[in-house]
């Protein structure tokens, strides 16, 4: 099981609105969450190269199930300083969170954590 609270925090810290019914808004949410887990902040969510890149089934039911929290983004979890560093840095690059560009760069991370060389990945990516 994730840490839902965390990612609310991230999600608060990031200045992201969620809207867990909105297709774009669970979009940034996957690509966001695995993102920030890949550069270090144990979100603790598996994820799978879906149709639209990573993808965790497991993320979406804590959605749900934490609808609410999550769209009025409650929850008592405080980040620690690394990983405020760490959001930090992400905003940085992906600014306002433009799902096309958080949907190509999770993708890709995914397809070279799973092995493949960065040739092979970006000749995936685009037959993608």
């Amino acid at each position: 099981m994730g840490d839902m609270k965390k990612c609310i925090a991230c999600f608060k810290e990031l200045g992201f609105k969620p809207k867990v019914d909105d297709f774009e808004s669970k979009l940034i949410m996957q690509k966001t969450v695995y993102l920030l887990e890949s550069a270090g902040i144990k979100l603790g969510y598996g994820f799978g190269l879906y149709i639209r890149g990573a993808y965790s089934p497991d993320l979406t039911r804590e959605l749900y199930a934490h609808q609410e929290a999550v769209q009025k983004l409650e929850g008592s979890r405080q980040l620690t300083s690394e990983e405020i560093k760490i959001v930090s840095e992400f905003k940085e690059v992906f600014g306002d969170l433009k799902p096309s560009l958080l949907e190509i760069s999770a993708t890709y991370a995914l397809l070279r954590e799973s092995g493949l060389d960065e040739g092979k990945a970006i000749r995936k990516l685009k037959e993608m």
